[in-house]
């Protein structure tokens, strides 16, 4: 790992920069895990991000090990992934119902009292 010297109050320190663990894109935002940038004798941290394409990002978790940053990062990647697939599919039966009712006038207008 590279690291930067700093001066800080008078004191050169040495900052160890942090480092990508993991980056996956589900749907229209990216997940994020990384390593995060530290003084010398400071416990390594690692935290989640998710970055949507339009809008803001945000800490969504973090971890003191690589291990369990990793493990929670592929959870997060597959638990989004199925909330994207569970989207879809809501969509294509809301549309298959449209579509329904566009085409049997007698489903509609049973529907139509029964609510």
């Amino acid at each position: 790992m590279s690291s930067m010297v700093t001066r800080r109050i008078g004191i050169d320190m040495q900052i160890f920069p942090g480092r990508q663990i993991a980056v996956t894109r589900v749907g229209d935002q990216e997940i994020s895990t990384v390593e995060l940038p530290r003084l010398p004798g400071d416990d390594i941290k690692f935290e989640t991000c998710i970055f949507p394409d339009h809008g803001l990002s945000h800490v969504v978790a973090r971890y003191d090990t690589e291990e369990e940053a990793r493990f929670k990062h592929d959870f997060l990647v597959e638990h989004q992934r199925r909330h994207l697939v569970a989207n879809a599919a809501d969509q294509v039966m809301e549309e298959a119902w449209d579509q329904a009712l566009k085409n049997n006038p007698v489903l509609a207008r049973v529907m139509q009292k029964l609510s």
